[in-house]
């Protein structure tokens, strides 16, 4: 995902100069909102091609989509207030990337313990686990598989909720969103408050 994420990330740059930042944006979503929707679908018997795409596809949205919004950001930002702007955007990036990733790893570690799960008993997972060294008694396994059953589901649908808030994200920038006003015109008229 970042190799597709740091190449298109590298050509956003020439992309927004061709097409209006809201476009190479609701580009950026329905690509990702593709790619997450076709890893919501995976499973252990999947074929690994449909996976890559699946990653593929997220990391090039991903990659075309946080530079636009960087640039649709940053280009509404008056010239006096850019280092705030800058610092606002930069640490809610940051604290995005952190929590997403927090959550991601809990989702995807939720998940993969259930396939196991299913696979094999609670006993023989936690002894492949630990090597034999974590005993499992049955009220353990009972109230693990419970858990198994609750949880299950739930992953692959917030999955594709991912996609379709994706999805609609993209239709609604590139439907709703103003064109970006041009620099020069914001220095235009920060001058003309200045000067009178």
């Amino acid at each position: 995902m970042n190799v597709p994420f740091l190449l298109t990330a590298s050509v956003a740059g020439r992309l927004d100069r061709r097409f209006s930042p809201r476009h190479v944006i609701a580009g950026g979503c329905l690509v990702a909102a593709l790619g997450v929707a076709v890893l919501a679908c995976l499973t252990p018997d999947t074929p690994f091609p449909v996976a890559a795409f699946g990653y593929l596809a997220a990391g090039a949205g991903f990659g075309a989509l946080v530079p636009g919004i960087t640039h649709a950001a940053m280009g509404d930002v008056p010239v006096g207030a850019s280092g705030v702007g800058s610092a606002i955007l930069n640490c809610s990036r940051q604290l995005g990337t952190a929590t997403g990733l927090a959550l991601i790893g809990a989702l995807g570690s939720s998940v993969t313990t259930a396939w196991w799960g299913a696979a094999r008993s609670d006993a023989a997972l936690a002894a492949d686990v630990t090597g034999g060294w974590l005993p499992c008694s049955k009220r353990w396994a009972r109230k693990h598989a419970k858990w198994r059953r609750t949880h299950s589901l739930p992953a692959i649908t917030r999955h594709l909720r991912a996609a379709i808030c994706l999805l609609l994200g993209g239709v609604l920038i590139a439907k709703a969103c103003r064109p970006p006003v041009r620099i020069e015109e914001q220095q235009v008229e920060a001058a003309e408050r200045i000067l009178p």
